[in-house]
């Protein structure tokens, strides 16, 4: 059944969570643009249905950047559809979409994480997993390239309710001045990194047998090159209308470090920095809300008592 419950169980097992979210609601957005036009069957839908789709989206005020992630969306429910309900969905033709307003980022914000990895996964592997992880390790591009499976680890930690959970850790050695340090994958990395090792990790390393996490289909034995890295992420935030960074991926993850509490000293640790000073100068990238937040949380009040009481 092409359902969305069932494309929402198929996207559990492919996407991390916060994509799936965004995958099922971009699939419903289109299931009601064909309701409303009256499209019930899948296998006589037209072939410029997602021309129309991009249209329409255009007409009630949706902005290119989102209709590029809601059309990539709308591909991979019509591709399950096709691939996995076995209905012989009709091969739609390409959609020349609208012309994106490109804007400069100095790093995400949250309200971009779910498209980042949407926009992401459009991407072929190796690239799909290094733009990933980019983003959930603040690793610089050549740090991640260098990483082979070895330096990946598993570590037990027991949390504040005296719960134990396994976090997966980076392992840098010789990172920029030479310095190793030891990086904590965000929890979206995880699965990431799961799916990576279910299948084309022992593809694109078979070749050459090489322990690189990153193996270059060009150069056997070598990771990838951090110039290919570059166009990645660069395919990426186009799809977005970003202008983004490896770089500004790198202040994206250490800005969410000081959002969930991590203290400046250990957030300068696993950035590999030896003044904290550097941190808060050239990494942090606080919105208005952030700011607002750090005030009003801790009270906000002259007296030193909590807004609103």
């Amino acid at each position: 059944m092409a359902d969305l419950e069932s494309f929402r169980r198929y996207c559990e097992q492919h996407y991390r969570p916060g994509s799936v979210k965004a995958y099922v609601t971009n699939a419903q957005t289109l299931l009601e643009f064909m309701g409303a036009a009256g499209m019930r069957d899948f296998a006589q839908l037209p072939t410029n249905l997602l021309i129309h789709y991009d249209e329409w989206m255009g007409q009630v005020g949706y902005t290119p950047s989102t209709a590029h992630a809601k059309l990539a969306a709308a591909r991979s429910y019509l591709r399950w559809v096709r691939d996995l309900c076995d209905i012989p969905v009709p091969e739609q033709r390409k959609v020349r979409q609208r012309k994106v307003l490109v804007q400069v980022r100095q790093a995400l914000e949250p309200g971009d994480f779910a498209n980042y990895f949407v926009a992401a996964n459009q991407d072929t592997e190796p690239m799909r997993t290094a733009t990933m992880l980019l983003v959930c390790s603040g690793l610089r591009s050549q740090e991640l390239l260098d990483l082979t499976v070895d330096n990946i680890h598993t570590t037990k930690i027991r949390l504040a309710d005296d719960t134990e959970t396994d976090v997966t850790c980076f392992m840098v050695e010789n990172g920029k001045g030479g310095k190793s340090r030891i990086v904590p994958l965000l929890e979206e990395g995880d699965e990431v990194l799961r799916q990576y090792f279910e299948g084309p990790w022992q593809r694109l390393a078979a070749p050459s047998k090489t322990r690189y996490l990153f193996p270059s289909k060009k150069y056997l034995g070598h990771p990838v090159r951090t110039r290919a890295l570059r166009y990645a992420v660069k395919r990426v935030s186009e799809r977005m209308g970003l202008d983004l960074s490896p770089h500004a991926l790198r202040r994206t993850y250490l800005t969410q470090l000081h959002r969930i509490g991590v203290d400046f000293a250990t957030i300068s640790k696993i950035a590999g920095h030896e003044d904290p000073k550097t941190l808060y100068k050239h990494y942090l990238s606080l919105t208005g809300e952030d700011v607002a937040a750090a005030v009003h949380e801790r009270g906000g009040r002259l007296d030193g008592g909590k807004k609103g009481t």
